[in-house]
């Protein structure tokens, strides 16, 4: 675990991450838990779970991890999803079952219509990975033989704060744990005096949630990024403007990962 998501331990635990995947047709739990496995198989940390130590320290291991979750319920309507998505965000993880991965799957099932409701952990996962991990599962349900290319475990060659927030860490473990420590007392004086605090209410429409593919060829990328160059902006504003008319709000246009 990074340093910022072991001390947000002490008031509570990491943000969870979730999507919401509509697809004709009905689809079925024993497929979803098939395809569960092969992106178990594919991605390293969808095969790890949290340990503790006996200063109930949390690690993560790779060792007895269990299968993902998979949940099924009857759908009714288009608003189960969304109240669903609602409800995974602000779930918390129960991490004394500490056999299953950091990640769940909840299926809403019809004959006309199926959604899948992906939730997990932020330790292992962030916005731009839930899409690279719902394009590989959409890829496994439309090609069953596929074959599995496992990707490797990521490795930290970069530093993943800023400076700024960089020099809020301590850098040394006994520092770390002392914050640590003050957290979970401030945590627990605060629940003491003032009560559990409500649950925030997450302002997520359903026009919000959607996902918009385009995919340029080769050429057409090296023409659209030589443009750019030519025209001094950057490729996120590039895209933006295209799309501004018709997606006024786009959280990011580009896959920064490739």
């Amino acid at each position: 675990m990074n340093e910022l998501e072991y001390l947000s331990l002490a008031i509570g635990q990491p943000f969870n991450v979730a999507v919401v995947l509509r697809i004709n047709g009905k689809i079925s739990k024993n497929l979803v838990e098939k395809l569960m496995t092969k992106l178990q198989k594919r991605h390293p940390l969808l095969q790890v779970r949290l340990i503790f130590d006996d200063n109930n320290r949390p690690y993560s291991t790779s060792k007895n991890v269990g299968k993902i979750p998979v949940t099924e319920y009857k759908r009714v309507d288009d608003s189960q999803a969304m109240k669903e998505f609602h409800r995974q965000l602000t779930t918390p993880f129960d991490l004394s079952n500490n056999k299953l991965p950091l990640i769940r799957v909840v299926l809403y099932s019809s004959t006309e219509k199926s959604d899948l409701v992906v939730c997990s952990y932020h330790t292992i996962s962030d916005g731009y990975s839930m899409l690279f991990l719902t394009k590989d599962l959409l890829k496994f349900m439309a090609n069953p033989d596929m074959s599995i290319e496992v990707i490797d475990f990521p490795t930290k060659d970069v530093d993943l704060f800023t400076p700024k927030v960089r020099k809020m860490i301590p850098k040394r473990p006994f520092f770390a744990h002392l914050l640590h420590i003050a957290l979970r007392l401030y945590n627990f004086f605060r629940y003491l005096f003032v009560g559990k605090i409500k649950t925030a209410k997450i302002n997520v429409h359903k026009d919000d949630l959607e996902i918009h593919s385009t995919k340029l060829s080769k050429e057409q990328s090296a023409k659209f990024l030589e443009k750019c160059k030519t025209e001094n902006i950057s490729v996120h504003s590039a895209v933006s403007t295209v799309f501004i008319h018709e997606h006024p709000i786009i959280a990011s246009p580009v896959n920064i990962r490739k």
